[in-house]
């Protein structure tokens, strides 16, 4: 939850509607933009607005840096020229060109500029009430734009919690894959090297083919590979392949439970159910992490894949009566390893 903003006069910060520095956490959020760097030259405004219907909504805009500018147009005739468009100037173009929606409050990541944003909101939008986080004439000087709007979303936080969060996730998977390795080598071995006639002649009328314990190696492979992101300090990167560790983790329990349930009567009891990382936790987590934003699109389209059988991420033994084939789940994975794939190395 964002901190309430500070307030231009003669407003007070319990006037600000919290859904504008919410929307432009979302927006942050969503675009990959919450990494130190985008934080410190990135500024998102947020404003309220009614339209004639009555209804409520907010417009989102980032400034356009420099670098952008340059990127598209190459540089300008003078270098006094070279100047990006700042949020506001943005937001307030877009409430120009629609004169029937209502300016109500205006919210500004940074304190509207002296030389250009406050000049332009106090002659176009008079009276409004304006909210803000930074302002470098009043703030500790030593934090910067970035340290301050970071720590007013809770940004800082909110990543560590989401280390924690995967590092404990990983904890629990590694394990849970751990012990039922351990059953499956148990049942092999009851069935295979037992005394007893009665192991090998119940397999042979096993509808289900013996799966062996290689069934496992993806995961256990992934689970490395989550590791030695971790050690990397590549967080994004060890998020989404312990998302796939999870999808793989439970395709092999599939098998493993429906060859045990051709001879042992509910087979697909507790162990099956174990409360495993979900890949929803993972998504919600990596949410926070820094991603590149040239991979934002394939990390939609990969979740959109993984709610699409979000049932692997709750219970195990659902999935296993409803999947009759292995299709879905088998593409779903491999699209989520070519998305953790794309992340940038570390």
């Amino acid at each position: 939850m964002p901190k309430l903003p500070a307030a231009m006069p003669p407003f007070s910060p319990a006037d600000c509607k919290l859904i504008l520095p919410e929307a432009a956490l979302k927006f942050r959020i969503d675009n990959g933009l919450t990494s130190p760097e985008n934080l410190r030259r990135l500024n998102i405004t947020a404003w309220l607005y009614l339209d004639k219907q009555g209804n409520q909504g907010v417009q989102v805009n980032p400034n356009t840096t420099i670098a952008q500018l340059l990127a598209q147009f190459g540089p300008a005739d003078t270098r006094d020229a070279e100047v990006g468009i700042h949020s506001e100037g943005q937001a307030a173009e877009f409430f120009r060109t629609r004169p029937d929606l209502q300016v109500l409050q205006i919210f500004s990541e940074r304190i509207p500029c002296a030389a250009m944003c406050a000049p332009l909101l106090r002659n176009y939008f008079p009276g409004k009430p304006v909210f803000y986080y930074f302002d470098r004439r009043s703030w500790d000087a030593r934090k910067s734009a970035g340290e301050v709007i970071g720590d007013a979303y809770g940004l800082v936080d909110a990543k560590a919690q989401a280390l924690a969060k995967i590092q404990y996730e990983f904890e629990v998977l590694s394990n849970a894959l751990n012990s039922i390795r351990n059953e499956h080598r148990i049942q092999l071995d009851l069935i295979r090297k037992s005394w007893n006639p009665m192991g090998r002649a119940v397999q042979v009328f096993n509808p289900v083919k013996t799966p062996e314990l290689a069934i496992w190696n993806e995961t256990l492979a992934t689970l490395r590979t989550v590791k030695s992101m971790l050690a990397a300090k590549n967080n994004a990167r060890a998020a989404a392949f312990l998302v796939v560790a999870r999808m793989q983790y439970v395709v092999a329990v599939k098998k493993f439970a429906s060859w045990k349930d051709g001879f042992e009567a509910g087979a697909h009891r507790s162990y099956i159910a174990i409360g495993v990382i979900a890949v929803a936790t993972i998504l919600t987590a990596g949410a926070f992490l820094e991603v590149a934003p040239e991979v934002a699109e394939a990390a939609v389209t990969t979740q959109e894949t993984l709610t699409r059988i979000e049932v692997l991420s709750d219970q195990v033994d659902t999935f296993i009566r409803i999947a009759s084939s292995e299709e879905e789940p088998l593409r779903a994975i491999e699209e989520a390893v070519r998305y953790a794939q794309s992340l940038p190395g570390p």
